[in-house]
């Protein structure tokens, strides 16, 4: 049986006037057998993006919304050239385009000469032997199983005359920083796997393995690591306090003024206090809310926040305490200065798009999102030689619910790793759809990449 290899395509409209007139030509043909993307079969032999056959490799034509369907996201920039990128949705029906007259069985399409990115990496198409192609002012590129698999997280199977694609195939492993210090950190790999448990029931276990990252060599190695019985970041810690003539008092230090004591709207009997202190590095931020007893649930009783950090010279209210309607996951220091990311709180949970603050030495709030325009989520990644690392992504749309990551837009050009030193935002690395990422203390920066079951360094 001949084998097939799915070729997939990509395109922007704005990318048909960037086809060189003096691209190489070549013959192909419009094949005829059925083709399946999830057991949904896709009519193409009339359509007027039809599937397309060279040099006996099948390619397919991936629009716009074909990206979007499958799992994909695209961006093109005029003189600078295409970027595709990993990008799950839940897009449950593939798009339907108007038929033409009958296809007939040859055409010609060009085989482009712009550049071209693939999940960050820049592809030599004059070296490929199966070359992304243009038929009908659409990009074509070759899905080999290097893409497919490899890259996109596709499984494909030719079975009787069909070609058969699940899109929805990514490995998904479970990747986490158990340990870290100057020289390496430790990394578990958690595979799931189902476990009969009788009856035709089945249970979902997962095999860890650990591995050992340098930071010197960049090797990865599976290594012996035994858990520790209770996982403790010690970024959150419980404050023991006590008011005295109305103030806060905490670890020997005096804190705010409570407003309902002082304006005597009641006494220590009607309230309650919640007090903790998140500790990021050589960040700590002490935390104290004041809760009224009114009798309703506790979003909705009437409280007063104060936050604090603490540096040298001792503690500096953050004016205005605006953080205190986020929920702070980082915090780096350069300087004098203090950088905050956080999450705004939403009465389910939080909204999905990174938040950047700096603190000044007098407690100064500044809104860094503002400073970047065209990204909305800016996710702090670490600081090194007086340098912010930075995520940053387009995500016009601010979520709050769990399939967020399958639903924010990213753009494959514009979005990736930046540092920022205050004033300048360079971008060092193209969008790599991951889980999260890992900065070594001499300024390397790792993907750990759960669906491809990767760990990759990218600056």
């Amino acid at each position: 049986m001949k084998k097939l290899i799915f070729i997939l395509t990509t395109v922007f409209v704005c990318l048909f006037a960037a086809i060189n007139v003096s691209a190489k030509s070549v013959s192909v043909i419009i094949p005829d057998y059925e083709f399946k993307v999830n057991d949904t079969v896709i009519e193409y032999k009339d359509s007027i993006y039809p599937l397309i056959s060279y040099k006996d490799i099948t390619y397919f034509p991936m629009t716009y919304e074909y990206c979007r369907y499958m799992n994909l996201t695209t961006s093109w920039v005029e003189g600078e050239g295409l970027w595709i990128a990993y990008k799950p949705r839940y897009v449950e029906n593939p798009p339907a385009y108007e038929k033409t007259t009958q296809n007939k069985k040859r055409g010609s399409a060009q085989i482009p000469t712009y550049p071209i990115y693939i999940n960050g990496e820049k592809i030599d198409n004059s070296k490929e032997e199966y070359p992304i192609l243009n038929f009908r002012n659409v990009t074509y590129f070759p899905m080999t199983w290097k893409y497919a698999h490899e890259e996109f997280g596709w499984d494909t199977n030719w079975t009787d005359g069909v070609f058969a694609i699940n899109k929805d195939a990514s490995k998904n492993v479970y990747i986490d920083i158990m340990e870290q210090n100057d020289e390496y950190a430790i990394i578990r790999k958690g595979y799931p796997f189902n476990w009969p448990v009788g009856d035709g029931w089945w249970t979902t276990l997962v095999d860890y393995k650990y591995y050992k990252l340098s930071f010197l060599d960049d090797s990865l190695t599976e290594t012996e690591y035994e858990e520790p019985n209770e996982f403790n970041s010690n970024q959150n810690r419980e404050l023991e306090i006590k008011i005295e003539k109305n103030k806060i008092i905490c670890e020997g230090h005096e804190f705010a003024e409570i407003d309902y004591l002082a304006s005597g709207k009641g006494d220590e009997s009607g309230f309650w206090m919640n007090s903790y202190a998140q500790t990021f590095g050589d960040v700590e931020i002490y935390n104290f809310r004041v809760y009224y007893n009114t009798g309703a649930a506790i979003v909705y009783e009437s409280n007063e926040a104060y936050q604090f950090v603490k540096t040298e010279n001792g503690f500096v209210q953050i004016n205005g305490n605006m953080l205190d309607e986020y929920l702070i996951n980082s915090a780096v220091r350069i300087g004098d200065d203090i950088y905050i990311c956080a999450n705004k709180k939403h009465w389910k949970s939080v909204l999905w798009n990174e938040e950047l603050f700096k603190i000044s030495p007098d407690g100064t709030v500044t809104y860094v999102n503002e400073l970047m325009p065209d990204h909305n989520s800016v996710n702090l990644i670490g600081a090194y030689a007086g340098k912010l690392y930075l995520e940053n992504m387009w995500s016009p749309d601010n979520y709050n619910d769990v399939y967020a990551p399958t639903i924010q837009e990213v753009s494959a050009a514009n979005d990736g790793l930046f540092t920022y030193d205050g004033k300048t935002l360079m971008k060092i690395a193209t969008f790599v759809h991951n889980c999260k990422f890992l900065m070594s203390s001499n300024g390397r920066v790792y993907a750990l990449i759960n669906w491809k079951d990767q760990i990759k360094r990218i600056h």
